[in-house]
């Protein structure tokens, strides 16, 4: 066995000190750089904005985190009326992932509520949403829908309320003569 000397011994420590001092400089460089500012998270407006573009393209898969997202934010904020939008949304989103009779339940349950009754826009999502789940189950139920839909007070209000860009793209065909032919 050799005999380590003194020497050695701060000859091995210079060079570990020389291995770990670039680490420690760069350390304290990076520390010293200013650092880009995080974007600003988005507001709960914003996140349902992006949901509904996501929806309007019929990309459901994207806009499903969104809408929760929107969901839980206007929860918090006690915002009835666009925590139910993105409760619509999340279902619609969702339906393949739950039992659809369960989804057109809870649909169902939001689209006769007094709030949404007396609120177009969101009495139209509801309803679609609603028709794309009963098409799914039955499609006499969701042609139903969209008569009683056309029947309905908030019809006139719905088409002309400037929100019938829904219709021209979020129907099945079969919806379209029917949309087009009322108030036309």
């Amino acid at each position: 066995m050799t005999k380590t000397t003194v020497a050695q011994i701060r000859a091995s420590a210079v060079a570990v000190a020389l291995l770990i001092a670039p680490s420690s400089t760069f350390k304290s460089l990076s520390a010293a750089q200013p650092q880009a500012a995080l974007p600003a998270p988005l507001s709960g407006s914003e996140i349902l904005r992006q949901a509904v573009q996501h929806a309007d393209w019929f990309n459901w898969s994207d806009s499903a985190a969104e809408f929760q997202q929107a969901e839980n934010f206007f929860n918090a904020a006690h915002d009835r009326r666009n925590a139910l939008y993105s409760r619509v949304g999340v279902l619609r989103a969702t339906m393949e992932d739950h039992s659809l009779t369960e989804v057109q339940r809870q649909l169902a349950e939001i689209s006769a509520m007094p709030e949404v009754l007396g609120d177009p826009d969101l009495l139209l999502f509801a309803s679609i949403a609603k028709a794309d789940v009963d098409g799914e189950l039955n499609a006499q139920d969701a042609r139903d829908d969209w008569h009683a839909s056309n029947n309905s007070p908030n019809h006139k209000i719905i088409r002309n309320g400037g929100i019938a860009h829904w219709a021209s793209g979020a129907f099945p065909s079969f919806y379209l003569g029917t949309y087009r032919k009322v108030g036309d």
